[in-house]
């Protein structure tokens, strides 16, 4: 599932800077890391 949510959010990310090569930075991981934990909370509740 984690996976899957990490695979989701790099192909935002893709959509969002077009057609250009993505490059997995710190930011990306860190914006991948934030959207698992907030989505992994949300189902703890």
């Amino acid at each position: 599932m984690i996976l899957q949510l990490t695979h989701t959010i790099l192909e935002k990310e893709l959509k969002r800077v077009g057609e250009t090569e993505l490059k997995v930075t710190e930011s990306v991981r860190d914006k991948a890391r934030k959207f698992v934990a907030e989505y992994l909370a949300r189902l703890g509740d």
